[in-house]
């Protein structure tokens, strides 16, 4: 029996969900090197590398294309899972020579099941593509459910994916992270002052389950994060997940002594993690590269940039405590001077 211990740094499997035209595909393709199997048609609008599929035959001919032949890809992103479903729900329906799956095997719900295995039959031939190397991301449109919540007794609307319920829940056990992209919404007021009304107030991927969505991480990211308008790139605040050098330099984190790295494995070309210290100038939870470092020092120092310091930190996954607070209006020089050089 082998025993290992530590964290491994391995290719995820993410699912990124939510409502038509939130922005999941121009997300997706700022992920790293990605190649889009395209079942839907939804990235014509934007310069990716594609495959454009149109069955299940396609769809697994792509998957296995990637599989074996050498190419400098990163992330395979399918683009939909729902649609992949509707494929996989013609090719069972077509096996048992029927026109719809409630007649599958005499009925009763049996089709589901049915559809469920071969699901997981092809989320077998996705993990093959992570044995490579390759990064696997399905995204999904949302959908709205009434859940009845056996807990409270009561009954409300929740996001969830738009998929039938035995496959949305396999799909949901299989992915390392399944992160809820939407439009931030917020209730303002009437000029008559006698109903509310929803407000768009920009985007955000949630990353932990809530009572109105389905979201899950493995990644120990914030609940939330901001997505700021108009960003090259967007994607950066999932860093943490897509970065396998990161993942794997969590388990080497260098030994902080006095403002010195000490690191007691060998080094990794990856950004370093920072480890907790001892003295009273403890900056946990800065950033991992000196290009963010000076970021959020030049934000720090201008005063009037709150609202972009905010959107940087929630991006970037930064900790931003009372403590640090504290320690950068004490010492507003000295703090950024500590932030640079960590990361340095």
């Amino acid at each position: 029996m082998k025993i290992t211990t530590g964290i491994k740094a391995r290719p995820q499997k993410v699912c990124i969900y939510g409502p038509e035209g939130v922005g999941k595909t121009r997300l997706a393709a700022d992920l790293p090197s990605p190649i889009f199997i395209d079942a839907e048609g939804g990235t014509d609008h934007i310069d990716v590398s594609r495959v454009e599929v149109h069955t299940m035959g396609e769809i697994r001919e792509a998957v296995q294309f990637l599989k074996r032949e050498k190419h400098d890809f990163k992330t395979v992103v399918l683009d939909t899972v729902d649609w992949v479903e509707k494929r996989l729900i013609v090719e069972v329906c077509a096996s048992y020579k029927v026109d719809s799956i409630e007649k599958i095997d005499g009925g009763y719900g049996k089709g589901y099941t049915i559809l469920e295995e071969h699901m997981m039959q092809f989320l077998g031939e996705l993990d093959a593509l992570r044995k490579k190397g390759l990064h696997v991301v399905l995204l999904a449109h949302s959908q709205v459910k009434k859940h009845e919540d056996p807990e409270l007794g009561v009954s409300f609307d929740r996001y969830i994916l738009k998929l039938e319920k035995k496959t949305s829940g396999l799909i949901k056990e299989w992915v390392d992270a399944l992160l809820f992209y939407r439009f931030k919404t917020v209730t303002a007021e009437r000029a008559d002052g006698n109903t509310n009304r929803g407000v768009s107030k920009g985007r955000e991927i949630a990353t932990s389950r809530a009572a109105a969505f389905d979201a899950k991480n493995r990644h120990n990211l914030p609940d939330r994060i901001a997505i700021v308008e108009n960003d090259a790139h967007p994607a950066s605040g999932l860093k943490a997940i897509f970065d396998m050098d990161t993942v794997a330099a969590v388990a080497v984190a260098p030994v902080i002594t006095k403002g010195k790295a000490k690191v007691e494995a060998p080094q990794s070309s990856a950004p370093q993690v920072l480890a907790e210290r001892d003295d009273d100038d403890d900056i946990p939870g800065l950033p991992k590269s000196l290009t963010d470092a000076d970021k959020l020092a030049a934000l720090i120092e201008d005063a009037g940039g709150q609202d972009a310091l905010d959107n940087f930190i929630a991006a970037k996954g930064i900790v931003w405590d009372d403590v640090m607070k504290k320690k950068a209006m004490k010492n507003p020089s000295g703090f950024i001077a500590a932030v640079r050089g960590v990361a340095a």
